[in-house]
């Protein structure tokens, strides 16, 4: 089956035996289906042949039945069929290397097990080659001849555990910010370089994140192996993990623009780093209270961005910004934690 996306050919080599892939689980469609008398008192429907074909379901087979927030049922398989094994995406053409990287991530996270990158350009191929080994999690080269690269996912999605995942991330981006601010208060050149270095475990983890939940989502992966009450947390979930991601993104950036100011001799003004250790402790708060199981957590206080601290040179601009983009990402953290708390609360009501 072919998806066309601008010049970016897309081809799955799904090994369903001849069936015609370009059904129920590449669209999206809606039927209605009359309730029928199962036994003496149950009720059951029917599920819709092409989709009982594509993914492969036998009689006796598990289905996961999922009761959302707003009362409707969500029918999942909780097993893989032989169309998850093996994906392919073939890029044609283009020799923009923020395009071409930028797809082979989005096939990543979109499922896809087996990519394929073809273009005449080999530097091209080589730097999205060398980007991807240190970028992605589990992402190999399969084989590369003269005009592409196949790479091929071989990472287990259960393997890390989304939470454990989730919970690395966080645990990186803290120590990041942490060593920055150690850095910035001793003037360790050294450790402010590691923090930059760092930035790529954080990238990589975001990135897995992002693939569990969109396995999820498409159905390929049982919400319960997310160990998620309902599926209205996943995007919820996704947005605090790239606010994380974007964090440590600011890590970085207050990391180097303090190399540049130790560099040139300059100080670094006690106002900023009392406001970067505000802004720690606020962002640690909020994520520990998000990944608590408890439905009473509570935040204490939100933060003001807002900031009466005069800045000498554009090396203390670039750190006040980041500063108070770390405190509005963790602000939204902060909203993901009520609003992921308040849907617990009713799936628990619910149940």
């Amino acid at each position: 089956m072919y998806m066309i996306l601008s010049n970016i050919t897309y081809h799955r080599s799904c090994g369903c035996n001849g069936l015609d892939t370009e059904t129920t689980r590449d669209k999206a469609f809606s039927s209605m289906r009359s309730v029928l008398v199962y036994g003496k008192k149950a009720l059951a429907i029917t599920l819709p042949a092409n989709w009982v074909k594509v993914r492969g379901i036998r009689p006796g087979d598990k289905l996961e039945v999922i009761v959302t927030p707003d009362g409707n049922l969500v029918v999942r398989t909780t097993h893989k069929t032989a169309g998850d094994k093996y994906y392919e995406v073939m890029i044609d053409g283009g020799d923009s290397f923020p395009l071409v990287l930028r797809s082979v991530i989005s096939a990543y996270i979109a499922g896809f097990n087996k990519i394929l990158v073809k273009n005449k350009n080999k530097k091209l191929l080589n730097d999205v080659k060398r980007v991807m080994e240190s970028l992605v999690l589990g992402l190999n080269v399969l084989d590369e001849g003269e005009d592409n690269i196949i790479f091929y996912s071989v990472v287990d999605l259960s393997s890390i555990g989304f939470w454990n995942a989730f919970s690395q991330e966080h645990k990186v981006a803290s120590k990041m910010l942490r060593l920055t601010l150690y850095g910035m208060r001793t003037r360790n050149r050294d450790i402010l370089t590691t923090v930059i270095d760092m930035d790529t475990v954080v990238d990589k983890l975001y990135l897995y994140i992002s693939r569990m939940i969109t396995s999820t989502l498409t159905g390929n992966t049982p919400l319960s192996d997310l160990e998620i009450s309902s599926p209205a947390l996943l995007p919820i979930l996704y947005l605090s993990a790239k606010s994380i991601e974007r964090i440590a993104d600011h890590s970085v950036i207050i990391a180097s623009n303090s190399i540049d100011l130790i560099d040139n001799n300059k100080e670094i003004s006690n106002d900023i780093l009392g406001r970067l250790e505000e802004a720690i402790k606020f962002y640690n708060k909020v994520v520990a209270n998000l990944i608590s199981k408890s439905h009473n957590k509570s935040i204490d206080y939100l933060l003001d961005d807002s900031f009466d601290i005069i800045v000498e040179n554009v090396s203390e601009a670039r750190i006040l910004d980041s500063i108070r983009r770390i405190i509005r990402y963790s602000i939204d953290l902060s909203e993901a934690m009520i609003q992921s708390q308040m849907i617990k609360k009713i799936t628990v009501g619910q149940a």
